[in-house]
């Protein structure tokens, strides 16, 4: 079968979006709080929160007050799965721009949809992070988000919010 010019400049243009798309995964992937190193991350910790980390041998004067809190909830379950929201409220004076809550859920979990926060998980360990629309949070602002698991629900064994337990 012959194909047309039309066809073909169809078809190159199609291969070429495709490859777009995949480099453009790959980048949010590698842009993603897991993928951070550790400085990295508390570098980004401390432009969201305004406080730092002590780094080896340092002293550090006195911790800052916890700005941000997070809840967690489920809100349904069924055999095999369920569903739960987070809720994440800034709890200080001053506005936050971005927040990364991370969960460490019970054995056997798997997360298959989040809604309203950007998220990878590493084994038991979910990270979600704010979205464009939700990151900026005002003082006493709330934002909630939610996901969608396979396993047993249960709470989760850890949390912290920007670094700070929940």
């Amino acid at each position: 079968m012959r194909y047309s010019k039309r066809e073909r400049n169809l078809a190159v243009v199609a291969v070429a979006l495709g490859v777009l798309a995949v480099t453009l995964l790959v980048l949010r992937l590698l842009d993603s709080p897991a993928a951070e190193s550790g400085s990295k991350r508390r570098a980004a910790e401390h432009r969201q929160t305004g406080t730092s980390a002590a780094s080896p041998g340092s002293s550090q004067a006195s911790p800052k007050p916890q700005i941000l809190r997070a809840e967690y909830s489920v809100r349904h379950q069924w055999e095999g799965g369920f569903d739960a929201d987070v809720t994440v409220t800034n709890i200080g004076s001053e506005p936050i721009t971005g927040w990364t809550v991370i969960l460490r859920l019970p054995a056997g979990v798997t997360v298959t949809q989040v809604w309203a926060a950007d998220f990878i998980q590493t084994g038991g360990v979910v990270s979600l992070r704010s979205q464009p629309w939700n990151t900026y949070l005002g003082p006493g602002a709330v934002t909630t988000l939610g996901f969608q698991a396979t396993g047993k629900p249960g709470a989760p064994s850890s949390c912290t919010v920007n670094g700070s337990p929940c």
